[in-house]
């Protein structure tokens, strides 16, 4: 039971330490979520300005493509995907590395908003 209640208080620690840096780093949580995603083991990315104006162009461009059943239609799937290939491509991501990070965004994108019915940013 002591080794239960140690693994939540660790967990709790990642978890509060995940929003912190999000807020220092100027991210929602949302945000936060794809930047971690592309930056996961490039230490050469954390603290990128260019990568947090990426991140933020694809939760801005995910939102927009986000309808009801999203998940289950697949030209909206196929266009999230379209959208971040030209995004990353457009932003110098090594070309033999955008299509797992299209499959990592869009896995990001699916475990983020798979409930929501309807969003829109104007």
């Amino acid at each position: 039971m002591e080794e239960k209640i140690e693994k939540l208080i660790e967990l709790a620690k990642q978890i509060r330490y995940a929003e912190i840096e999000g807020v220092e780093l100027g991210l929602t949580e949302e945000e936060k979520a794809f930047y971690d995603t592309l930056s996961f083991g490039k230490k050469s990315l954390k603290n990128n300005e260019d990568l947090k104006k990426i991140v933020k162009e694809i939760v801005k461009l995910v939102r927009s493509d986000i309808t009801i059943d999203w998940t289950n239609q697949e030209v909206i799937k196929a266009r999230i995907r379209a959208n971040v290939r030209l995004i990353l491509l457009k932003n110098n991501f090594p070309y033999n590395e955008v299509d797992n990070l299209i499959e990592l965004v869009y896995e990001q994108a699916e475990a983020l908003y798979k409930d929501f019915t309807m969003i829109r940013i104007s």
